[in-house]
């Protein structure tokens, strides 16, 4: 690596999880399957949305047909009249659907939501088919606006539904043409020029192949989609059952390695007891061959109980349902000094000194979460610091009202290229392997899980050789993620 990059910092933000509770619920839906109840009622607001760029469109027209020499210079019939009434329709009911949408709430009962949805459609067809009467029923290309219903009623309805919806629209035009030449409803015509539909008139063959043309645009248009619609909906409940699975076959896997987890702290802490035993002389005196075996058992028996204990620490974190874990207000400084006076003695054993400039900070946080958050910091700036060096620890109330914390080591530092990794269970780096061999891989995992239940805001700043920065930016006093509500607890 050039040495230009080798030396510069990297900055590094860990993304924030989605809020819980905000996000859209899957949709199983299958052919012949609508959609769930919570989609069609996202669906419908977003129908009434959208229908008001619509009546802002006919609004717009209406005033541009009363410019007088404007539109007639560009063939067009002036004084649209038509397009405000449609406009005034269309906003009366829009403002009702809202209304409605708004007292049946987020969990609505089926039947009133279907009711509500399709009340729209059918209002918005018959509108639609007085808009088709007054821009020229056969002699424009206004009835292809049916088009728009017929698609999306392919996207969020089964393949009957929307069948419904294409036929509608194809007998709302017919009556609509058919009372055109009855003389039931006068005709009517943007253009100013009447010589397309006189020669559509003239015979009935004309007429038909116009009826024609138009339904077997509506129909070719409704089988393709809903065809297509329905592939991505098999699709779409195929990938959604196969997610479940997953996720079963995650959660059974997590549970048998949390039990076996938890049965190995007995015979492991029994395995280093006994061999401590031994090598206090507490059953004679051994040889040095064999203290060095049983400090080597010892050894390793300390580095699995670790890895035993951050894994149990992780499965809690995302676990849900079970004992309440309930975020509380208090002084972040306190939990960061006592996470501090714990690691003070490994860090005196190679003479790497801590500086701290903590001042009182509220937040609102679990406690022991915050404690393991620390405490995982702090240990890594000691653990990947060069001996004798020295670990800065900051603490301090933000502008924004939230405590800032600081942990900024001058030790072996990340790539660039690795910083974006350092949060995985497991990843180490060649260096970091290298420099710290007793690391369980599972810490930064366990910082990871806490700042995004607690929407804590964690930055990493790192340059290879000589040092990394951690900045955490904690939530205020008051803020309780609804994550943090409920938990299930392993026996770490």
């Amino acid at each position: 690596m050039p040495d230009d990059i080798q030396n510069k910092s990297t900055r590094y933000e860990l993304p924030q999880a989605p809020i819980t509770g905000q996000a859209d619920p899957p949709r199983h839906s299958t052919r012949g399957t609508p959609a769930s109840e919570y989609t069609l009622a996202t669906n419908a607001v977003w129908f009434c949305r959208l229908r008001w760029g619509i009546i802002a469109m006919l609004a717009a027209f209406g005033v541009f047909s009363l410019l007088g020499n404007l539109p007639t210079g560009l063939g067009l019939r002036a004084g649209a009249i038509w397009a405000f009434v449609c406009a005034g329709i269309l906003a009366a009911c829009n403002t009702v659907y809202l209304i409605h949408l708004r007292r049946i709430g987020d969990s609505p009962e089926p039947r009133v939501l279907h009711a509500n949805l399709w009340t729209q459609i059918v209002l918005d067809l018959l509108v639609l088919t007085g808009v088709v009467h007054f821009a020229g029923s056969l002699e424009t290309q206004m009835a292809d606006a049916y088009l728009f219903h017929i698609v999306l009623s392919c996207i969020f309805f089964t393949p009957r539904q929307s069948s419904i919806v294409t036929l509608l629209a194809c007998v709302l035009f017919l009556l609509c043409v058919l009372s055109e030449l009855a003389g039931i409803l006068p005709p009517s015509q943007l253009h100013l020029d009447t010589a397309v539909r006189d020669g559509i008139e003239k015979s009935a063959s004309g007429i038909l192949i116009a009826l024609a043309s138009v339904w077997g645009i509506l129909i070719a248009v409704w089988y393709l989609t809903s065809q297509f619609s329905s592939v991505l909906r098999k699709h779409e409940h195929d990938l959604a059952e196969t997610n479940i699975r997953l996720i079963a076959a995650q959660k059974e896997r997590t549970r048998h390695m949390m039990h076996t987890a938890h049965e190995l702290k007995t015979p492991c802490a029994a395995i280093y007891a006994n061999a401590r035993v031994l090598i206090d002389g507490y059953c004679g005196d051994l040889p040095e061959e064999a203290l060095g075996v049983l400090r080597r058992v010892s050894h390793r028996c300390l580095g699995l109980a670790s890895q035993i204990q951050d894994m149990l620490r992780l499965a809690n974190l995302r676990s849900e349902g079970g004992s309440p874990v309930i975020p509380e207000t208090l002084d972040a400084a306190k939990p960061l000094k006592w996470c501090i006076e714990q690691i003070l003695p490994a860090a005196g054993q190679r003479r790497i000194t801590i500086e701290t400039d903590i001042q009182p900070a509220l937040t609102t946080c679990v406690e022991e979460h915050l404690k393991m958050f620390f405490q995982n910091l702090v240990s890594n700036a000691v653990n990947y610091s060069h001996e004798g060096g020295t670990v800065h620890v900051t603490c301090k109330l933000g502008p924004d009202n939230r405590p800032h914390v600081t942990v900024r080591d001058e030790g072996i530092g990340i790539p660039p290229e690795k910083l974006p990794h350092i949060f995985e269970e497991y990843y180490r780096t060649a260096d970091a392997a290298q420099h710290n061999r007793g690391s369980s891989g599972l810490g930064l995992a366990i910082v990871q899980e806490i700042a995004q239940e607690h929407r804590i805001g964690l930055t990493v700043e790192s340059q290879s050789g000589k040092g990394t920065v951690f900045q955490a930016i904690l939530p205020p006093t008051g803020a309780i993620n609804t994550r943090a509500a409920t938990k299930e607890t392993y026996d770490g």
